[in-house]
C-alpha cells in the first residue's frame, strides 16, 4: 500500500473538526501525520558506521600482588583492585575534522583498596588493537599508571586482562601486577 492510499483510509478532518474541507486536499490534520511518519523513518535510517568504535574496560574486582610497596597491605603482598575505563577506539568515518574520537583517549577509574582512595584515570592518547578485539590502553592518574592489556575476546565477564602498575611514593611505591579472569572488555561500533 502506498502513502496516498494510506492516507486517502484516514479521516478527512480530526473528529472535533466539524467544518467541511474541499475534496482531493490533504488536511492539516493527514500533513501532520504524513510529516511525523517521515521523521520516524528519517531517524530510522541512522547508521551504526557512522558511530564511533568504543572500547570498555571493567571488573567488580580482583587481587594485584604488589612489590616494593611500603604501605600496610595488611599480610597479603598485594590489594584488592578494580577498574572502569571507557575509550575511544576508532574515530567515526564522518568525524571530520578528527576530534575527540580520534585522539583514542581513555577516561575511567581505578581503586587499590588497601593503598588509597580511587583515582580518576586518563590515557595517554594511546589506544592500540594488537590483533583484532585485544587492546592495549595505558592509562595515568595522580598516584600510578597502568597497562591493560586483554588476552581474550569474549566481550562478557569472563575476559582476562593483563595489569601492570607503577606506583608514586604517594601509594607506597613499587609495582603491581594482575591477570584478571572476572573482567569484561567490550567494543561496539564499526
Amino acid at each position: 500500500m502506498n502513502v496516498r492510499k494510506l492516507l486517502h483510509y484516514l479521516p478527512d478532518r480530526p473528529p472535533w473538526d466539524n467544518s467541511l474541507r474541499q475534496r482531493g486536499m490533504l488536511s492539516v490534520f493527514k500533513k501532520v501525520i504524513l510529516v511525523a511518519t517521515s521523521l520516524l523513518f528519517l531517524v530510522m535510517t541512522a547508521s551504526p558506521a557512522n558511530n564511533a568504535e568504543q572500547l570498555v574496560f571493567s571488573t567488580p574486582g580482583s587481587f594485584m600482588t604488589l612489590t616494593g610497596n611500603t604501605d600496610n597491605l595488611h599480610g597479603t603482598g598485594g590489594t584488592p583492585f578494580g577498574f572502569w575505563i571507557w575509550c575511544a577506539a576508532q574515530a567515526s568515518p564522518a568525524s571530520t575534522p578528527p576530534t575527540y574520537q580520534a585522539a583514542f583517549v581513555c577516561q575511567g577509574s581505578m581503586y587499590f583498596y588497601f593503598l588509597g582512595v580511587p583515582e580518576h584515570v586518563a590515557s595517554d592518547f594511546n589506544v592500540t588493537e594488537n590483533a583484532h578485539g585485544l587492546y592495549t590502553i595505558n592509562v595515568f592518574a595522580k598516584d600510578f599508571t597502568c597497562t591493560l592489556n586483554n588476552t581474550t575476546t569474549n566481550q562478557g565477564p569472563d575476559d582476562t586482562v593483563l595489569v601492570y602498575c607503577t606506583f608514586s611514593a604517594g601509594f607506597g611505591g613499587g609495582s603491581g601486577s594482575a591477570d584478571v579472569t572476572n573482567a569484561t572488555v567490550n567494543t561496539t561500533g564499526p
